[in-house]
C-alpha cells in the first residue's frame, strides 16, 4: 500500500529530472549553434590567470614560436604580434572559441593570440551598449592587466597589439583603441556590433591617422550587427580615419572568419606570413566587395563641429534600398560616453541598465536571434534640412543657393563653416539643436553681391548620382606627403593612354575603373606635388623583386619590394600600385591577386633628398580552378 503523498513525490522527482535534461539540452544546442569550424593549432596552448586582477584569459603560442623558443623566423620582427579578439555574447559564444578559431591562422601568419574573459559580453548586458556601466570599467581594468601580463610572460611586440571581435565583441574592440590609442596598432572586426555613443571624441586625433580599420559585414548577417557594422564604417570615414575599409561578405551569416582579419592586420603591420599558400587558401574561402556608406549615414555620423555647433549636413536622394533601418536626418552623436544620442539626462537615467530588463530581447532557441533593428534614439527631422553650398574660388564667402528640384553635388573645395554661415533661412526654422547662428550683414552683402554677378546656369551643380562614390566630407584637411604622392600619380595615370607592359616602360599602367579615393574623389593638391610628376625622365630606375611566380592561378599570393641601398630606402615616401590601383605606401608588401589578367606592380620611390625612382615587375594570373572564390 502506498503511502499518501508518494504519488506526487515521484512525480515531482520525475519532474525535476526531465526539466535537468531538457536544460542539458538547451545548453547544447546553444553551444552546437555557434561551433568552432576552424581547425586546431600545432603550437601551445594555456589558460592563464592574471594575478593583480584574478581575470583569465585564453593564450596560444604559434607553432613556430614553440619551435624557435620565442624566437621570431623573420629577423626584422622585434617581437610577435599580439591579437587580442573580444568575444561574442555569453552564452552563444566564450572566450575559448575565439582562441580556438584563432589557432590556425595565429600558424599561418605568426601571431600570439590572446582571449580574455569578459563581463560585458553577456545575455544580461545592455543591449544596444551605450554607457560605460560597471561591468565596461571591470573589463577596461582587466583587459589592460592581461596585456600587460602577456607581454612580461611572452616575447609579445607591445607596438603591434591588434584587436579584433567577433558579434557582440565588436563594442569593446572599438572601446579599448578608442579609451587607449597609444596601446593598439589596428582594428579589423567581423560580424560585430558597434556604439557611436560608447566611444568619445577627443582621443580620435590620436589614432586617426595611425591606427587602421577594418569592418567585415556579412550580408546575410543578424540586422543589428549589420546596420551597427555599417555604422562603425560611417563613423570612421566621418573623422578621416587614414585607413578605413569596409568589406561585404557574399553570402555570409554569423559565422566565424577570422582570416579576413588576420590577412588584413599582416598587410597593415608589414608581417609576411609564415605560411604563404595556406594563407591564400583560407582567404579565398570568402568572397567580399567594397562597401561605402552612403552620404546621408555619413552625415549623420559627422563629428561634432570645431566651433561648439552640429556641423552642415549633406541633403541627398538616397534609395531606400541603401539601408536595412529607415532613413533618418543627420543625427550628429554625442560626445559624452555614458548618454546614447539624442537622450537628455534624465531620459538616460530612465533607461539605465536593470537586470530584470537585460537581455529579455534575446530568446532561448537553436541560434542567438538579434533585435530586427538595433534600437536608438532619434530627434525629429527638421523641418527644411540643410543643404551644403558651394563656395566660388575667388571670394571668401559663398553664396547662397537657388531654389533646386534635384539636391546638389558636394564641392570638395568648399569650407563647411563658411557656408553655413552664409546660408538663409528659406523655410521654417528646425529645432533648437540645429539651429544656426545668423549670417552677419557683411556676409550677406557679400553673398548677394556674389549671386547678382554669377550667371544662372553656374548656380547649378551637377547632382550626385547613386551610382557615383560618395562625396569627400573633408575638404580644407591638410595633404600627407604619400597622398600626394598617390593622387598626382592618379591624375597621371588617368591622363596618359594605356602603354604595352612588354615594352619594358615603367610607370603606371591605367586601370579600366577608378576606385574612390583617388585623384577625381579628392581635394586639389599643391602644385609642388604635380610638379614631381611633371616629367618622367627626371625618374631613375629601380629594380622591383617580387617573392613568388611571375605567373600563377588566381587566388595568387606575392610579396613585393624594392631594390635600394638602405640608407635610400629611410625617410623615403613609397607608392606601390597594381594596374594604376594603390597597394601600399611602404618599402615592401604582399597581395593575394585575384582577378585574372595581367598585373603591373609599379613603384614610385621619392627619397628624402628629392631623388625620384621607378620601376616595375608584371605577373600573370590564370583563371581560377572550380570552386574557387576571391578576397
Amino acid at each position: 500500500m502506498a503511502l499518501p503523498g508518494s504519488h506526487h513525490r515521484v512525480y515531482m522527482v520525475l519532474g525535476r529530472r526531465f526539466l535537468a535534461l531538457g536544460l542539458l539540452g538547451l545548453v547544447l544546442t546553444w553551444a552546437s549553434g555557434c561551433a568552432v569550424p576552424q581547425p586546431r593549432g600545432q603550437g601551445i596552448y594555456q589558460y592563464v590567470t592574471e594575478p593583480t586582477t584574478k581575470a583569465g584569459y585564453h593564450l596560444y603560442l604559434p607553432m613556430d614560436y614553440v619551435r624557435n623558443n620565442g624566437r621570431h623566423p623573420n629577423p626584422r620582427m622585434k617581437g610577435w604580434p599580439l591579437v587580442m579578439t573580444f568575444h561574442g555574447m555569453k552564452p552563444y559564444d566564450n572566450a575559448l572559441p575565439q582562441e580556438r578559431e584563432w589557432e590556425k591562422e595565429a600558424d599561418i601568419y605568426g601571431y600570439v593570440v590572446c582571449a580574455p574573459e569578459l563581463n560585458t559580453s553577456d545575455s544580461f548586458m545592455e543591449y544596444p551598449l551605450t554607457r560605460e556601466h560597471s561591468y565596461v570599467l571591470r573589463d577596461k581594468e582587466n583587459v589592460i592587466a592581461i596585456m600587460e601580463h602577456v607581454f612580461q610572460t611572452t616575447n609579445s611586440d607591445r607596438k603591434k597589439v591588434l584587436a579584433t571581435s567577433w558579434s557582440c565583441g565588436g563594442y569593446l574592440a572599438h572601446y579599448f583603441p578608442n579609451r587607449f590609442p597609444d596601446r593598439f596598432a589596428a582594428i579589423a572586426v567581423r560580424l560585430s556590433n558597434f556604439s557611436a555613443a560608447l566611444l568619445t571624441e577627443a582621443t580620435v586625433p590620436l589614432y586617426k591617422d595611425r591606427v587602421p580599420v577594418a569592418i567585415f559585414i556579412g550580408d546575410g548577417d543578424f540586422a543589428a550587427c549589420k546596420t551597427e557594422s555599417q555604422d562603425a564604417v560611417a563613423w570612421y570615414e566621418a573623422r578621416k580615419f587614414k585607413t578605413v575599409r569596409g568589406k561585404m561578405i557574399d553570402n555570409m551569416g554569423h559565422s566565424r572568419i577570422p582570416q579576413t582579419a588576420a590577412a588584413f592586420f599582416a598587410e597593415q603591420i608589414g608581417l609576411e606570413p609564415l605560411h604563404p599558400e595556406d594563407a591564400a587558401r583560407t582567404v579565398a574561402q570568402v568572397q567580399m566587395t567594397d562597401y561605402y556608406p552612403p552620404p546621408t549615414l555619413l552625415a549623420q555620423f559627422a563629428p561634432p563641429s570645431s566651433l561648439g555647433r552640429p556641423p552642415t549636413a549633406l541633403a541627398y536622394n538616397e534609395p531606400a534600398s541603401r539601408r536595412n533601418s529607415p532613413t533618418t536626418p543627420p543625427v550628429p552623436p554625442k560626445t559624452t560616453p555614458s548618454a546614447g544620442p539624442g537622450r537628455s539626462d534624465s531620459a538616460s537615467a530612465q533607461s539605465a541598465f536593470t537586470g530584470s530588463s537585460a537581455g529579455r530581447d534575446y530568446p532561448t532557441g537553436r541560434s542567438p536571434a538579434y533585435e530586427t533593428v538595433a534600437s536608438r534614439s532619434r530627434t525629429e527631422p527638421p523641418a527644411s534640412p540643410p543643404i551644403r553650398q558651394e563656395r566660388p574660388a575667388p571670394q571668401p564667402a559663398a553664396k547662397p543657393p537657388a531654389p533646386q528640384s534635384t539636391p546638389p553635388r558636394n564641392d570638395s573645395q568648399q569650407s563647411t563653416q563658411l557656408a553655413s554661415a552664409a546660408r538663409e533661412p528659406k523655410s521654417s526654422p528646425p529645432p533648437a539643436t540645429r539651429t544656426n547662428p545668423p549670417p552677419s550683414s557683411a556676409v550677406k552683402q557679400v553673398a548677394q553681391k556674389d549671386a547678382a554677378s554669377k550667371p544662372p546656369q553656374a548656380e547649378q551643380p551637377k547632382p550626385w548620382k547613386a551610382s557615383e562614390p560618395p562625396m569627400p566630407m573633408y575638404a580644407g584637411r591638410p595633404v600627407s606627403r604619400n597622398e600626394a604622392l598617390r593622387n598626382a600619380a592618379a591624375r597621371e595615370a588617368n591622363q596618359r593612354e594605356a602603354a604595352d607592359r612588354s615594352s619594358g616602360q615603367y610607370g603606371v599602367t591605367p586601370s579600366s575603373g577608378r576606385m574612390p579615393g583617388t585623384a577625381a574623389a579628392r581635394p586639389s593638391q599643391p602644385a609642388s606635388a604635380s610638379r614631381a610628376f611633371s616629367s618622367q625622365t627626371r625618374a631613375n630606375r629601380v629594380n622591383v623583386q617580387l617573392n613568388g611566380p611571375a605567373v600563377g592561378t588566381s587566388p595568387h599570393f606575392i610579396q613585393y619590394s624594392v631594390d635600394l641601398p638602405r640608407e635610400k630606402l629611410e625617410g623615403a615616401d613609397f607608392l606601390w600600385l597594381d594596374n594604376g590601383v594603390w597597394l601600399n605606401d611602404e618599402p615592401r608588401g604582399h597581395k593575394i591577386l585575384t582577378s585574372p589578367g595581367h598585373h603591373n606592380i609599379s613603384v614610385i620611390v621619392v627619397t628624402r633628398d628629392d631623388v625620384e625612382y621607378r620601376g616595375n615587375a608584371t605577373v600573370q594570373v590564370l583563371e581560377p580552378g572550380p570552386g574557387s572564390a576571391a578576397y
